[in-house]
């Protein structure tokens, strides 16, 4: 139902991952490490899978990471009793978390995709159970049920993590209408902005990726904090290091579009890590008495080193196309309806070179519609597709330099 909702009315939909009730409550281990480490286990078993309505596919289901752990009551007592659940901005001891295997519900989406600061816990006196109301570990929130002179109270939960995504989302369809680049902001650009901001803690990357190879660290990473925490700086404002386009349209079914996507030579030059990172939103009509619903699916690939008319030519034959090694791989997220990948490299040759000095570089981004069920009545698809080009040099300056092509690009069509 809420699938159908979002389309219908073309909303986004902000959903809280859920909670476990009581997550267990490790036994043996005494130290803050080792106790913190259990828990994350836990959080990968099947039992802190997803239930409805977090798996919808066409909303942003929120899970919730810590933003303390230090508890009220902390000293430097080592008894068990006062270790918080999980270290500062990782995910919190009892948030839901997607792609197990047993989850029947959206299946290898990422989910949740975003995440957002929901409290902590840590363990009550004697330590076999859990403190869930720790006034420094809890999210700050107005009483609703508003007694005496108490008019804020502390609690834990994805549902105070969700309420924060709602804002940046406000926020980006606010900015959206302000700068006058949407009149009525589509729920599939604020839903792929929000995403695109989005980033993981570095504290989470090492306690997630702890003795894990670096494609294991990365796939815990997926399912227990999607694609991190939305920045409403990143989802509002392009920079002279980081410049976000964006792109709206609607796919028939069978039909493909491609986009070109200039390099500058300024993001080419200087040794210094740099990424291109791309997000596709969609929201596809779907058929809730089937397991895999999705009536179509808009596949995309972010391509280099070919020329506009190789790509036509090989969609038209139906023939799919290697693309650079990207984070997340393409497999890995082709069930989700934002799909968020980017490639990154400390050398300007990974990406390419212009056919002159000065000359930029060129990538394509090819979009395509691919009906899996009827789809008759429900016309096009509608997708918002946004692109960012980043560069950690301070010296690059590309906002000014991608904005006068652009600008060029678009007179000269007006002139035609």
């Amino acid at each position: 139902m809420l699938d159908e909702l979002a389309r219908e009315l073309d909303v986004v939909i902000v959903v809280a991952a859920g909670n476990v009730p009581a997550p267990s409550v490790p036994a043996e281990e005494a130290t803050s490490p080792a106790f913190q480490q259990a828990i994350l286990e836990q959080l990968l078993s099947p039992d802190h899978g997803l239930t409805d309505p977090a798996s919808a596919l066409n909303v942003l289901t929120v899970g919730a990471v810590a933003r303390g752990d230090l508890s009220r009551i902390e000293t430097e007592d080592p008894e068990r009793r006062y270790l918080a659940g999980a270290p500062c901005h990782c995910p919190a001891p009892y948030t839901r978390t997607g792609n197990h295997a047993e989850f029947d519900g959206a299946g290898s989406a990422i989910k949740p995709e975003l995440v957002a600061f929901g409290g902590n816990y840590c363990l009550a006196e004697g330590g076999q159970r859990w403190n869930k109301m720790d006034a420094n570990l809890g999210e700050p929130s107005l009483r609703h049920d508003y007694q005496g002179d108490r008019l804020l109270s502390a609690g834990s939960g994805t549902s105070l993590a969700a309420p924060f995504v709602t804002h940046v989302c406000a926020r980006i369809e606010e900015r959206l209408r302000k700068d006058g680049i949407r009149e009525r902001p589509t729920a599939n650009l604020i839903r792929a902005l929000a995403v695109h901001s989005a980033q993981v803690h570095s504290d989470a990357e090492s306690w997630i990726g702890e003795n894990k190879t670096p494609g294991e660290a990365f796939e815990r990473r997926l399912r227990l904090l999607g694609y991190g925490m939305p920045d409403i700086r990143r989802a509002l404002f392009s920079s002279d290091q980081h410049i976000v386009l964006v792109a709206e349209d609607e796919l028939p079914d069978g039909a493909f579009h491609l986009y070109e996507l200039e390099l500058p030579s300024e993001f080419l030059s200087l040794s210094s890590r740099r990424r291109i990172r791309v997000t596709l939103a969609y929201d596809p009509p779907v058929k809730g008495t089937r397991k895999e619903y999705l009536r179509r699916k808009l596949f995309f690939r972010l391509l280099s080193g070919m020329q506009a008319d190789q790509i036509i030519q090989a969609s038209k034959d139906g023939r799919d196309l290697k693309q650079p090694n990207t984070s997340p791989a393409s497999q890995t997220v082709k069930n989700s309806t934002v799909r968020s990948v980017f490639v990154e490299g400390v050398r300007g040759s990974k990406f390419g070179q212009g056919s002159e000095p000065d000359a930029p570089a060129l990538w394509h981004v090819l979009v395509r519609s691919e009906p899996r069920l009827e789809t008759n009545g429900f016309g096009g698809q509608r997708y918002a597709l946004v692109a960012s080009l980043e560069h950690t040099d301070a010296q690059v300056k590309l906002l000014q330099k991608v904005r006068m092509r652009v600008e060029t690009r678009i007179r000269t069509t007006w002139e035609g």
